[in-house]
């Protein structure tokens, strides 16, 4: 794994913008997460990412992303960002689908959905812009 994916999900979470985060390539593989607890298996991943192309299983099934279930809530209107949450807990995660690569971040707190949203769409308009 490569320092600077690392050190992008450490500003996000010393910033409070995130909880938990992980940068995967978009065939799967691993670049950097904060802990080996928060990961998506390669199955959930190939039907997470298919999902910004068809998300109509995603709504119905849901997501699993480190362990946890969400339900899909939103898919943007360009397609890239998806937000899931677990309405009994109020935690949710923001996942953005780059060129190159996937962000996933989580948050604890339903307050925190908005700069959770806004970062992770930052800086995946940052990574696009710079061919990731």
């Amino acid at each position: 794994m490569c320092s600077k994916w690392s050190e992008y999900g450490r500003i996000l979470q010393e910033k409070g913008l995130v909880t938990q985060f992980a940068f995967y390539s978009k065939g799967g593989h691993l670049w950097a997460t904060t802990s080996s607890h928060f990961q998506v298996e390669p199955e959930e991943f190939t039907y997470l990412t298919a999902g910004f192309q068809d998300d109509s299983g995603l709504r119905q099934r849901g997501l699993r992303v480190g362990g946890s279930h969400y339900t899909m809530t939103r898919l943007s209107n360009r397609g890239s960002i998806m937000v899931a949450r677990d309405a009994a807990s109020g935690h949710g995660c923001v996942i953005c689908c780059c060129s190159r690569c996937v962000i996933v971040a989580a948050y604890e707190d339903s307050s925190q959905l908005g700069a959770c949203y806004s970062a992770v769409e930052r800086l995946g308009d940052f990574l696009l812009d710079k061919g990731f």
